[in-house]
């Protein structure tokens, strides 16, 4: 921090010997210059806010993507055990109608 005041110090004192004693001037400049500074240094922040904000929702959408995957690899298993028990059902239904004569 010191070297900002150091800089803005350093600043004043060359604007104060080139407008010879002009402090009207001098004091614009220097409003001039901080507004600038703030202006850069809140459009950084509302980047870097939009970027985390960004970030979050991308890692967020990622972990649904993850989770429907997982799902999606179940599928073929979960139809496999579906074909087995219809199978099963239907053997033991023939046995049912032969009256457990195959």
């Amino acid at each position: 921090m010191l070297d900002f005041f150091d800089f803005f110090a350093n600043l004043l004192g060359c604007l104060n010997k080139s407008m010879k004693g002009s402090g009207f001037i001098t004091e614009n400049i220097i409003v001039a210059l901080l507004s600038l500074f703030g202006t850069c240094v809140g459009a950084f922040g509302g980047v870097l806010a939009s970027s985390k904000l960004t970030n979050y929702r991308i890692k967020k959408l990622e972990e649904k993507v993850d989770k429907h995957n997982s799902f999606a690899e179940r599928i073929p298993v979960l139809k496999e055990q579906i074909k087995v028990l219809n199978h099963r059902m239907e053997d033991i239904e023939t046995l049912c109608n032969f009256g457990g004569k195959m």
